[in-house]
């Protein structure tokens, strides 16, 4: 495989907008990352345990977690529908 070019982004504390139950029970819907800045993640989309989430359930999507879920290949997101 080709050798990574830059460092991963660092992780930040995120805002949390709703318990984990309230957020995972929540209607929801799938965008691509680019539209889910703001929005409220509604489930992990980790590839497989032991894998760890960038955020969890009910915590709010910012740019540097796009920036995250960019670098490490993650192409969508499922988020409440407000």
């Amino acid at each position: 495989k080709k050798a990574l070019s830059m460092l991963p982004p660092q992780f930040v504390k995120v805002e949390k907008n709703m318990s984990v139950r309230e957020a995972a029970l929540s209607p929801s819907q799938i965008f691509p990352v680019e539209e889910c800045e703001g929005r409220v993640l509604s489930a992990v989309m980790v590839g497989c345990p032991p894998a760890v989430p960038i955020i969890v359930c009910g915590e709010k999507i910012t740019k540097e977690v796009l920036d995250c879920f960019k670098y490490y290949g993650i192409t969508e997101c499922s988020v409440t529908c407000e």
